[in-house]
């Protein structure tokens, strides 16, 4: 993946990521809001939010949010609304500290 996603995220949010070898790109609870309005605020459409857990032995992922929108840059705004109100509904695995999994796509 480039790293030209990076771009319009603060310092916090990009010291915050934790980038598997994939490409793939999750947050703790604590900082995700932040990541997912700013991936948003650059033009970003956020698709899907996945569950990850905090220890060995654990399913990789559990998807818990898929937008069902497009990803005009009128989803842009709608996409982000919607990843925002999932994120306290994050099921409960009895995980400590569970991260989520953002993938977003650019707007067209």
């Amino acid at each position: 993946m480039s790293q030209s996603w990076s771009l319009g995220l603060s310092l916090k949010a990009l010291r915050a990521a934790i980038i598997e070898p994939n490409g793939e790109v999750r947050w703790s609870l604590d900082v995700v809001a932040e990541a997912i309005t700013e991936l948003a605020d650059a033009g970003m459409v956020v698709v899907g939010l996945d569950i990850w857990p905090d220890r060995e032995g654990a399913p990789t992922e559990i998807p818990f949010l898929a937008y069902p929108g497009g990803h005009a840059a009128g989803d842009v705004q709608r996409a982000r609304d919607f990843a925002l109100a999932a994120l306290p509904a994050v099921p409960d695995y009895g995980w400590d500290d569970p991260n989520i999994l953002v993938t977003w796509i650019p707007s067209t």
